[in-house]
């Protein structure tokens, strides 16, 4: 009895972690005051090993979540700069999807505002990931950065 009981919280346990979600791709803001009333936003990603995440312009069959970011209304702020991938990405002939651009390890997107005045701007990001095996669910991901 003892074993049987110790076999179903030993499956239990398996379940629970069965159902935690995959979050292969940590998101990181900060912003920077470029010159005055002018600020640049970096959204960097650190990317797990073997999966990847989709550039602003992914390419392919068209049913490939760009990589967007969506700032909430803001009176003081315009976008002077808009959102894009610094640095390079890879570019691979994908079977049945065609061209795809996407970026792997460490990456970094940028947009620049111009202020009126000090304020928090907010947001969110929104990406998806995938490895060879499977595309996640595109993901949002909710930021706030100071402009001051």
């Amino acid at each position: 009895m003892k074993n049987l009981l110790l076999i179903c919280f030993m499956l239990l346990g398996f379940a629970v972690n069965a159902q935690q979600p995959q979050t292969p791709v940590l998101w990181k803001f900060d912003v920077k005051k470029s010159a005055e009333n002018t600020y640049t936003i970096y959204s960097t990603a650190t990317i797990e090993k073997g999966w990847h995440v989709f550039t602003t312009e992914p390419g392919g069959d068209g049913l490939l979540i760009p990589t967007a970011i969506n700032i909430d209304e803001n009176k003081v702020v315009t976008i002077s700069k808009p959102f894009a991938l610094e640095g390079k990405f890879i570019t691979h002939d994908m079977e049945f999807v065609g061209k795809v651009n996407y970026i792997e390890g460490i990456g970094q997107f940028t947009i620049t505002v111009i202020s009126k005045t000090a304020t928090t701007l907010k947001g969110t990001l929104t990406y998806q990931c995938c490895n060879e095996k499977m595309c996640l669910p595109p993901t949002d991901v909710p930021f706030s950065v100071e402009l001051k």
